[in-house]
């Protein structure tokens, strides 16, 4: 169980527009459980790129993980 997240930085990585972008993201994660049972994810700093894209500037952004920019 995830107890607290923390976004340390973010970069931006890949832009196609407004709608449409990537961000290399470091976050600070800890874990109630053992941490290597979180599998992909560790105790500690994470770094993940994330695409975000919306249909247009009036709807909510989706947050997709992305294997690579």
């Amino acid at each position: 169980m995830l107890l607290s997240a923390r976004i340390e930085s973010s970069q931006l990585v890949s832009w196609t527009s407004v709608n449409d972008f990537v961000l290399s993201v470091t976050m600070a994660l800890r874990f109630r459980e053992d941490p290597t049972l979180t599998s992909n994810w560790g105790e500690g700093d994470n770094n993940r790129f994330f695409r975000f894209t919306r249909p247009d500037a009036a709807s909510a952004y989706r947050m997709y993980e992305a294997t690579s920019p």
